[in-house]
């Protein structure tokens, strides 16, 4: 019998101590998102959420609502750090976009944290996005699992 070791090439495939789940646990996903200062606020109230890879550090941080809108947070992780802003140097990680309905949102300074919870294998995740026209995100998402 012959057993063979496999290594993760670009050693981005479980970052922060989390594994990989089934795309249906994002369901479990809870939690809201107010968008504000321009026009009235609004709460999204999340019905999906993940973190899934797209290779060299790049991951996508998803909201689905209720309402049926969408928010998109892409990161580039190359430190062991849980957060990420958008005005960091290249040494740090890094919001890099927001995309909101497939809109992609001109940044002001703005922030994600992407915190694991080993013991539920999901992250808890803190946004504080501003944006040049579209107001800002803040809010809380728990239960965010990391998928394929």
């Amino acid at each position: 019998m012959l057993f063979v070791a496999c290594d993760n090439v670009d050693n981005n495939a479980d970052p922060l101590g989390i594994g990989f789940s089934e795309p249906a646990t994002g369901l479990t996903a809870t939690g809201t998102l107010d968008q504000q200062n321009a026009g009235p606020k609004v709460t999204y109230t999340v019905d999906e959420a993940s973190v899934f890879p797209t290779g060299n550090g790049i991951y996508v941080l998803r909201y689905k609502f209720t309402s049926h809108d969408s928010l998109d947070l892409v990161v580039t992780r190359r430190t062991t750090d849980y957060n990420y802003n958008s005005d960091n140097a290249i040494a740090k990680n890094q919001l890099t976009h927001v995309i909101f309905n497939k809109d992609t949102l001109e940044l002001g300074t703005s922030a994600v944290a992407i915190q694991p919870k080993p013991d539920q294998n999901r992250f808890s995740t803190v946004v504080n996005v501003h944006t040049v026209a579209n107001g800002d995100f803040n809010g809380t998402v728990n239960g965010v699992p990391l998928i394929h």
